[in-house]
């Protein structure tokens, strides 16, 4: 009785474990800004973020991070990423859809952010848009009217 208590225990401590192990996918993907194209070294225009599932559905997105997107600026053309301060969570709606604002409120309160998407219905890729327009670091005085217009992106599962 005893070794059928141990080997339930077992297996239920796998199964919770197998349920954790998966309650995460982790996509990555590219900006299809033109500009993106000439953009060396290859990690420029990468997008990449994890998807909370619930159900096997994609329930919360977090840790969206763009790197070395293009943009325009008063000073010239410039590139920015947010690789050190992923996005806060994003909540997927029963369309498949997310979508956030994001404002600097401490740090810059004039960079704005806004990410959208939405997943497939086997949520194995997912397309958006992400646009960032603003002041970058206010000291030392840093490039002012930056915007990389509303660019398109696509990501799918994977390592």
């Amino acid at each position: 009785m005893r070794r059928i208590a141990i080997f339930g225990s077992l297996v239920a401590t796998l199964v919770f474990a197998a349920v954790a192990v998966g309650a995460v996918k982790h996509y990555h993907g590219k900006d299809t800004d033109p500009a993106c194209a000439s953009s060396i070294p290859p990690p420029a225009c990468a997008i990449t973020f994890d998807g909370v599932v619930r159900n096997h559905k994609v329930v919360r997105v977090r840790d969206f991070v763009f790197d070395e997107i293009p943009m325009t600026c008063d000073q010239g053309d410039y590139s920015i990423s947010n690789s050190t301060t992923p996005l806060p969570g994003i909540k997927v709606n029963a369309k498949r859809k997310f979508g956030a604002n994001f404002v600097d409120d401490q740090q810059n309160p004039t960079q704005y952010i806004h990410v959208d998407g939405k997943f497939s219905t086997n949520y194995k890729r997912a397309t958006g848009h992400v646009r960032f327009h603003g002041d970058i670091s206010p000291s030392p005085p840093g490039p002012t009217g930056c915007d990389t217009g509303l660019d398109s992106w696509h990501a799918r599962v994977g390592p």
